[in-house]
């Protein structure tokens, strides 16, 4: 008889790890909160990079631009990453939507309760403010702001540009027939430094992003995506980082206490190693940017600072 999984939230990680799952034969159903007339419209920019593509079939159809590089703008100086591989901008909605359509599993939208008892296993895939996390007693892992706003404004170029704030970033991501500003910082400073960076446009949403890692410790009940709160420091961006935490997931299950151990194993060494590099480019960049050099090829998922300026000097 086949192990019955639930599975809760129907977002990009969620839909993944449960195709995964049911591939190698677990009776799986997906519980979903929205309705699928909302499903897929969370409040994120996904620009991503191309290493999407070694997890989930992306149609041509769903890439709105290719962004090659980002400037990171300075106080007294201005700096280029070229990514590395390079990252597209996803229409979400329209990806979320057409996993859905090629679900082999049962979705269930506007689930309003879940028995767990009904299934030999649980697994939390509801986002930053997951009810699974919650319902386990676990704690927050700590937020920062995401807003963002939209305007009809054309732009293709291949340029993401990004200024330093207090304790985050603003950005303009160029997403091909609309333009993107947004901003993440501490809940404190948001209204102050989205009032400095002064952009407006016709559509606007926020949402929390996760800024630490946590996760269940049990036998029957995982985290996977937000809800474990896995994002890269430097960023805000998970989903790149999420579907390699699904793939640890899927590989284990339902030895959910080996994950649990390959997750740490794997991603502590990358979180702690971005904290102290953002404070580090902070100051660096704003009080000795002669330091820093003007171009760097960069890995934005797994930087490696060494081999970045090593890349650097070979363009120079």
């Amino acid at each position: 008889m086949k192990k019955k999984v639930a599975i809760i939230g129907a977002g990009i990680i969620g839909l993944y790890t449960a195709s995964k799952l049911e591939e190698k034969g677990f009776d799986v159903t997906v519980f979903e909160k929205e309705s699928i007339e909302n499903v897929g419209k969370k409040s994120c920019s996904t620009l991503v990079s191309k290493r999407i593509l070694n997890f989930i079939e992306v149609d041509k159809d769903l890439i709105e631009n290719t962004v090659k590089k980002c400037l990171i703008k300075f106080d007294k100086k201005e700096v280029v990453l070229e990514f590395n591989p390079e990252h597209i901008v996803i229409n979400r909605e329209k990806l979320v939507l057409r996993m859905i359509e090629k679900a082999k599993f049962d979705i269930v939208f506007e689930s309003k309760k879940i028995n767990c008892k009904d299934f030999d296993y649980v697994i939390g895939a509801d986002g930053a403010s997951s009810f699974l996390r919650k319902k386990l007693g676990l704690k927050d892992p700590g937020f920062k702001i995401g807003l963002k706003v939209e305007d009809d404004i054309k732009d293709f170029s291949n340029t993401v540009k990004t200024f330093k704030t207090n304790n985050g970033f603003t950005w303009i991501i160029p997403k091909g027939n609309y333009i993107e500003y947004g901003i993440l910082e501490k809940k404190e400073n948001i209204k102050k430094e989205w009032k400095a960076f002064g952009k407006v446009g016709k559509r606007s949403s926020f949402a929390i992003i996760p800024q630490g890692l946590v996760l269940a410790d049990s036998n029957k009940y995982a985290l996977v995506g937000d809800a474990t709160g896995l994002t890269k420091p430097w960023s805000g961006g998970g989903i790149i980082w999420q579907l390699y935490e699904a793939e640890m997931l899927v590989k284990h299950f339902p030895d959910f206490k080996r994950y649990n151990r390959d997750v740490k194993k794997f991603f502590l060494f990358f979180i702690i190693k971005g904290k102290i590099a953002n404070k580090l480019v902070h100051f660096v960049g704003n009080n000795l940017s002669f330091l820093v050099p003007s171009y760097i090829k960069y890995d934005n998922d797994f930087p490696c600072f060494l081999k970045s300026l090593f890349a650097s000097n070979q363009k120079k």
